[in-house]
C-alpha cells in the first residue's frame, strides 16, 4: 500500500489501518475490503492535509475559510470563491512535497482566484522549481488509475 509516496508493507489484521510501518487490512475479497481502506487513506489524508494547510497559513497569512477532504475524481483540490479548500484523500498516494504543492495552489487561491502571472508568482515565492510537482501529480494519477483508485 502507498502512502505519502512510499510503498509499504500490507499485514492481515481485524481493521484497516496505517501505524506508520505497516498498513493493516482485513482479510477478504477487495471489494469487500475496499470501502475499509479508502476510509483509513480519508483519515491519514485529513491530518496530512490539515496540518499541511495550518503550516502553510502560518508561513504566508493565506488563509481558508475551511479544508474539506472529499472523494473528487478529476481534481486535487479547489477554492471556492469564499475561500473554502476541498482536497481529495487521494493525495495521501503522493509524497509529501506534492501535497505541499497542492495545498499551496489551493491557499494561493484564497489570494487570487485566477491561473494568472500573478498567481503563478504566488506559488514561486515560496515554492520554487513547484512545476517538477505539478509533474509528479501526473504520475500519481497514472498509478491511481492502474491500482482502480479513481
Amino acid at each position: 500500500m502507498t502512502v505519502l509516496g512510499r510503498e509499504y508493507p500490507v499485514a492481515y489484521g481485524s481493521r484497516a489501518y496505517f501505524d506508520g510501518a505497516v498498513f493493516t487490512v482485513p482479510q477478504g475479497p477487495f471489494a469487500q475490503i475496499r470501502p475499509h481502506i479508502i476510509a483509513e487513506y480519508q483519515r491519514l489524508a485529513k491530518a496530512v492535509i490539515e496540518e499541511r494547510v495550518r503550516h502553510y497559513s502560518s508561513l504566508t497569512g493565506w488563509k481558508a475559510e475551511s479544508v474539506r477532504i472529499g472523494s473528487a475524481k478529476t481534481r486535487w483540490g479547489s477554492c471556492s470563491g469564499k475561500n473554502k479548500l476541498n482536497f481529495t484523500w487521494k493525495l495521501i498516494f503522493a509524497d509529501i512535497n506534492t501535497i505541499d504543492y497542492v495545498v499551496l495552489h489551493e491557499l494561493a487561491h484564497t489570494q487570487e482566484h485566477n491561473h494568472g502571472p500573478r498567481f503563478w508568482n504566488l506559488i514561486a515565492q515560496y515554492m520554487p522549481g513547484y512545476q517538477k510537482s505539478r509533474q509528479h501529480l501526473l504520475a500519481v494519477q497514472e498509478k491511481l488509475s492502474a491500482e482502480n483508485w479513481d
